[in-house]
């Protein structure tokens, strides 16, 4: 079988400018994978960075799998690339859609090429254009789970435009009042974020209505945005694999929430797979393979969730690959290429997934050697202009049976490394570990 991997990337990109870290290499994880299956071919297809599937360093790829043909695609057109993909007369495509700053579309883009691939009857894996619309769009995400009948809270659409129309003939801005009535009626906290933004950017939490109408009236408000109810909660996400009919989904993994309380990629500690009946895991699992099976999804997706203590909350929807898939990738002792590809579910164990500032060589070569580190991914964007954007260093810690013995993983790292454990960090991720013993 001929299996080839694509990916494309609409932003501009600077090799320069960035400096990626993987451990183990995505050639590794190549080898490992592909020297099992050595009855395949195996080709990838993708634009720079090509994260998940390339080693780059500046703007060429590093290190290169021998069981791997690459190519790097050259041209943005859609139609060439389906033209591109198809000379290779692939048995099975697979989008392998990753994310960037500012808008998180790439995957977009990826699935109106898978698209197209199957209209030519070639076996693709790739989620339907509907699908990455819907989930590109909160609002259309919100209208989505509330048209079938999931949990959610209320939810106001304020469209830029019309919020800050003016005109001469205009004397009063109707639609502004309208909408401002409408969220002085909701409970708070409420949240407020851009209905196209990437993870936590462009997002608040406001405690009254007139916080809310301070911030919608500022020139922060500078896009459509959707102000939904808060919900009170622990916050989880999970991977689901598979397209319609056969799905895999995994357990989740709790989330630590940044000062905010949302939770945030470059500083979430994530730490599972949680698995207790206080849960609700069986009904998490009904609804998100109803979901599943709604949005006919295929490949890979990702989902944000929130349980109230009673209730699970879906509160956001990204098919691609996400923040999680390396934590899933250690937890099952399997790399991402298998988890996709398998079509048995994988035996989880615990890992923890903790955030770093950036590290120095010497530092990420002293973490390495730690017997409970299994990868380590870190970003660094040498053009940053705001803290927050300069990266982080991501190691994921595991696998163990027992997810108490995480927290002296945690505890050893605090001990032993204190001038790269922050603080905050760790006060965090122990209070995730407490929130599990009370549930428990």
């Amino acid at each position: 079988m001929k299996i080839l991997f694509y990916s494309t990337n609409s932003n501009v990109f600077n090799g320069s400018d960035w400096n990626y870290f993987t451990y183990p290499s995505v050639k590794d994880q190549f080898d490992n994978y592909c020297s099992k299956h050595p009855e395949n071919e195996y080709i990838v297809l993708t634009q720079l960075p090509g994260l998940f599937l390339l080693d780059v360093k500046d703007s060429s790829i590093e290190k290169k799998s021998s069981f791997v043909k690459y190519e790097l695609l050259q041209d943005d057109n859609i139609d060439a690339i389906v033209e591109k993909i198809a000379s290779f007369s692939p048995d099975l495509v697979i989008a392998f859609s990753f994310w960037l700053a500012p808008f998180d579309w790439l995957c977009l883009k990826d699935s109106v090429i898978g698209e197209k691939l199957k209209a030519r009857g070639i076996k693709t894996l790739a989620n339907p254009s509907e699908t990455s619309l819907i989930s590109f769009d909160k609002n259309l995400t919100h209208n989505f789970l509330k048209e079938h009948g999931f949990n959610v809270k209320k939810a106001v659409y304020v469209n830029h435009e019309l919020f800050f129309k003016s005109k001469k003939e205009i004397k009063e801005n109707v639609y502004k009042t309208a909408i401002l009535y409408e969220i002085s009626k909701m409970h708070y906290p409420i949240v407020v974020k851009d209905t196209t933004g990437l993870s936590s950017f462009a997002m608040d939490v406001c405690h009254s209505y007139q916080e809310a109408e301070k911030l919608l009236l500022s020139k922060r408000n500078n896009s459509d945005r959707l102000v939904e109810e808060y919900i009170q909660g622990l916050h989880f996400g999970t991977e689901i694999y598979g397209s319609q009919g056969s799905y895999r989904i995994m357990p989740p993994f709790l989330l630590s929430l940044n000062k905010y309380g949302i939770t945030s990629p470059k500083q979430s500690i994530k730490i599972g797979p949680v698995s207790s009946s206080a849960f609700k895991i069986e009904e998490l699992n009904k609804e998100l393979e109803r979901l599943a099976n709604l949005m006919n999804f295929s490949g890979i997706a990702q989902t944000d969730l929130v349980f109230d203590g009673k209730n699970w909350f879906i509160v956001d929807i990204n098919p691609r690959l996400s923040g999680i898939s390396g934590t899933y990738s250690v937890s099952s002792g399997k790399s991402i290429f298998e988890l996709v590809l398998d079509k048995e579910y994988p035996k989880t164990e615990c890992a923890l997934n903790f955030k770093f500032p950036l590290l120095t060589e010497e530092q990420i070569e002293s973490i390495k050697k730690l017997p409970f580190t299994k990868a380590i991914r870190q970003f660094e964007n040498k053009a940053a202009k705001q803290d927050r954007e300069v990266g982080y260093c991501e190691v994921i810690f595991g696998s163990t049976k027992k997810i108490q013995e995480l927290e002296g993983y945690l505890d050893y790292l605090n001990e032993n490394f204190p001038q790269i454990v922050e603080p905050l960090f760790y006060s965090r991720g122990k209070e995730l570990f407490r929130m599990l013993e009370k549930i428990e």
